[in-house]
């Protein structure tokens, strides 16, 4: 209806208020359709988070990898915690009934505590070697993936120590600055035109970030003894390399 057709002043006003009706309907659903947008630009995007747990060189060993959801990784973390043999070594003199044992030059705790589950060092060959009441090594125990996240989470939260036989912590002998992981002790430098072990780690967590991976993936060292995957070289030289990289796709398989 054109305006210029209406000859009341009653029918004028009428024809203005639906006018202003549909003016403020045309503007709330733009005002919509602005807020929708902003609201997708701003939503988080998805992403997808795997760990897992278990043996690694000498170590007890934690892998996690962050993806998007198209299975992309965007971060990976890899660390290895040291086992008792290496973290329970004491500064004594001479044995301690209950307490300390000389073992091949070094003095150790006798007991250590993981979380509450004891393990007692013995002489094996003159090396020492913590087990558990199962005969278990710390190794074997953590070959089951609860028992490696326990070991893990007990060397980051205090709840592994030295301790006595029920598992009581001993204060005396408990080391004060326990560096936990192979990282932490700057353990294997680099040098000898050696990689070391951080930078060989770098390398590993480096080349998975943007990818996908799989234990499909052909792992093979190169001619050059550098470690190539589906036939992309890594960078990385180090022995265990092949141990890791499986160790994150398991986290990657794990993403949830």
């Amino acid at each position: 209806m054109n305006m210029l057709y209406l000859t009341s002043d009653k029918e004028k006003n009428i024809y203005r208020r639906r006018l202003i009706i549909k003016m403020k309907k045309v503007l709330l659903s733009v005002l919509l359709l602005v807020v929708s947008l902003v609201l997708i630009g701003c939503s988080e995007p998805v992403t997808l988070v795997g760990e897992t747990y278990g043996p690694g060189h000498s170590a007890v060993a934690y892998a996690m990898v962050k993806t998007d959801e198209a299975g992309k990784i965007l971060e990976a973390d890899f660390q290895e915690y040291f086992l008792p043999e290496e973290w329970a070594v004491v500064t004594a003199t001479q044995e301690v009934e209950g307490l300390v044992v000389a073992i091949g030059g070094k003095y150790y705790a006798q007991y250590v505590s993981i979380d509450g589950e004891i393990f007692e060092v013995a002489n094996e060959g003159n090396v020492a070697v913590y087990k558990n009441s199962a005969d278990k090594t710390v190794m074997q125990w953590a070959e089951t993936v609860a028992n490696a996240k326990k070991y893990v989470e007990a060397c980051k939260t205090g709840k592994a120590f030295v301790s006595d036989s029920e598992g009581v912590k001993n204060s005396t002998y408990h080391p004060t600055d326990i560096k936990w992981t192979k990282i932490d002790k700057g353990y294997w430098p680099a040098g000898n035109n050696k990689l070391g072990y951080q930078a060989n780690v770098n390398k590993l967590l480096d080349f998975v970030k943007g990818k996908t991976i799989s234990a499909n993936d052909s792992i093979i060292k190169n001619s050059s003894n550098i470690w190539t995957v589906n036939d992309a070289v890594t960078g990385a030289t180090n022995n265990d390399f092949a141990l890791y990289y499986n160790l994150l796709v398991t986290a990657y398989e794990n993403r949830a």
